[in-house]
């Protein structure tokens, strides 16, 4: 898990989310995901 509890840095939660709303440009890119849009 990326954080847990209240006392995780602000930082960290927002590199995780950052990373994880990242991954549909990446995916889009990598071509390998196998999910199209219908």
């Amino acid at each position: 898990r990326p954080y847990e509890g209240t006392d995780a840095p602000r930082e960290a939660m927002q590199a995780y989310l950052d990373w994880e709303f990242g991954l549909v440009e990446q995916l889009g890119r990598d071509g390998t995901h196998g999910f199209y849009v219908i």
